[in-house]
């Protein structure tokens, strides 16, 4: 990598006006140089993404540079740069991020740039999770999904070893036995942000939106039902409290500290829970799919932006088919706690004794994907998603610590998300 794309990966930002400076107006013409890279929060990865770059230069024989912004500017950086006139010709976005970008037809649709062999690395599902109004506006990435980690320890003692929990209420049941019937002191604990909470609900076949996303739906009796477990069981000491009031780390420290029989969270965490915990490895925790098997899932993409030439196009596509291939998608793997979209890189490692002997952790993380996939829900595509769930979220956490009653607060949620939608 250059000293210059050393610097604007560190966030200087400092030539990321030359960038598409040779034309960008969609008329024609050559390939606007350097193809920019822009990606969210992996600056971890210089030496890989240092790989990505060289291979492209040499395989298609244009140059590229890369960018790297922290998660809490990559949004801000990137609309500074469309309103420049001079964004990134392909960038990696979280969530639902790009839905806004899309309807503003920023970002390219790719329908008819992608052929079988690009495509045939994915699967359906992945591709049909990220589509705007059916269209392709970006190829899987890199994921997350939710599953639940558990003290073997605890569900030994507690009898649960040969009967896991599958579903919502035996998931409550489990962690109230744990908590009454051993010497773990809670039973369970989760956390909620991006969705996370609601394979609760998912599992009992409530959503979230109608089908097109104009409406909430999630007011019914069973709702109610369930929040109000969440607060019975934070009540009796079953859940702690810290469950509704935290994010992540102390709900991972708390699992960690060896008292919790099994902790709701983003896969992606494993690396969290063993360093909070001296007694994690491969045969003291185990893990299982999130309640009725229905994770949370939330994914990265790459997109091309739709501002550049035809030539301009199909060289960041190319550069797009290089990140994605097989040996860059085995190599982040390696390199991180997630999933990749590419399956053929997913199942060699997977299938490898080597690396599951090395990576026990990992390997429980791959097998619950692989066992729990076909359910996995995605956060609405839709502009709103984030202010619906923070609402949500808001409602439900101060429900369950008893700030306000459980009926009430699906009530004022389904009132606020309608408002937020109309």
């Amino acid at each position: 990598m250059s000293r210059r794309t050393q610097l604007k990966a560190l966030g200087g930002g400092l030539t990321a006006g030359l960038a598409g400076c040779l034309g960008g107006s969609g008329d024609g013409g050559g390939v606007d140089e350097p193809i920019e890279v822009l990606t969210w929060n992996l600056g971890f990865l210089e030496e890989s993404i240092n790989g990505w770059i060289s291979d492209y230069e040499d395989e298609y024989g244009y140059t590229g540079e890369w960018v790297d912004r922290p998660a809490d500017d990559f949004a801000t950086y990137f609309q500074t740069q469309v309103q420049s006139g001079d964004p990134p010709a392909t960038l990696d976005s979280q969530g639902a991020v790009y839905v806004r970008w899309a309807n503003d037809e920023i970002l390219q649709p790719m329908d008819d740039l992608v052929d079988d062999e690009l495509m045939n690395r994915f699967d359906e599902s992945q591709i049909e999770q990220d589509k705007v109004d059916d269209t392709i506006y970006r190829l899987p990435f890199y994921h997350v999904s939710t599953g639940t980690v558990y003290r073997k320890q605890w569900f030994e003692d507690a009898g649960l070893a040969d009967d896991l929990p599958t579903t919502t209420e035996e998931y409550f049941s489990a962690a109230e036995t744990i908590a009454n019937d051993t010497d773990a002191e809670w039973g369970m604990t989760l956390v909620r942000f991006d969705y996370a909470l609601w394979p609760f609900f998912w599992a009992e076949d409530i959503n979230i939106l109608n089908e097109d996303n104009t409406e909430a739906v999630f007011n019914t009796d069973r709702t109610v039902e369930i929040l109000s477990r969440f607060r019975e069981l934070t009540d009796d000491g079953v859940i702690p409290e810290l469950t509704w009031t935290q994010r992540k780390q102390p709900q991972a420290q708390e699992f960690g500290s060896g008292n919790t029989g099994m902790y709701h969270m983003w896969l992606s965490s494993v690396r969290l829970v063993e360093n909070a915990g001296d007694w994690v490895d491969g045969d003291t925790m185990g893990f299982m799919p999130a309640p009725g098997g229905m994770p949370a899932y939330n994914g990265h993409g790459w997109s091309i932006t739709s501002v550049k030439n035809e030539a301009t196009t199909q060289a960041s596509l190319d550069m797009i088919r290089v990140i994605l291939n097989q040996k860059w998608q085995e190599d982040f793997l390696r390199k991180t706690t997630v999933l990749v979209g590419n399956n053929d890189a997913m199942e060699n490692l997977a299938n490898s004794d080597e690396f599951r002997e090395e990576n026990p952790l990992l390997a429980g993380v791959y097998d619950t994907w692989f066992e729990s996939a076909d359910g996995a829900v995605a956060q609405p595509r839709i502009n709103e998603t984030a202010e619906i769930w923070d609402t949500i979220n808001s409602q439900f956490a101060a429900a369950a610590v008893g700030e306000t009653d459980p009926e009430q607060a699906v009530s004022d949620a389904e009132q606020e998300v309608n408002s937020i939608l109309s």
